[in-house]
């Protein structure tokens, strides 16, 4: 992962992204948890979806990763 690089790359869903979405997006770039914000939104869709799809039921959330989906679910209804 590059650390300290934020790169949003031709992604079109990056620019459809509430602002403080793609804020906090951007500081996961910066920390190094993901390359691109192109990368941080599609795990965080994956993981939105697996929640709450039926057909992923049996795929539980990582616990580390429900904090996370909380703060962000948080923002996201407040744009």
């Amino acid at each position: 992962m590059m650390g300290g690089k934020v790169a949003e790359g031709n992604c079109i869903v990056a620019s459809v992204v509430p602002t403080k979405v793609r804020d906090f997006l951007k500081e996961k770039v910066k920390a190094g948890r993901f390359e691109t914000i192109s990368k941080a939104i599609r795990h965080y869709l994956t993981l939105a979806i697996r929640t709450s799809d039926p057909e992923f039921s049996n795929e539980i959330e990582p616990e580390d990763e429900k904090p996370k989906m909380s703060r962000l679910r948080s923002l996201w209804r407040r744009d």
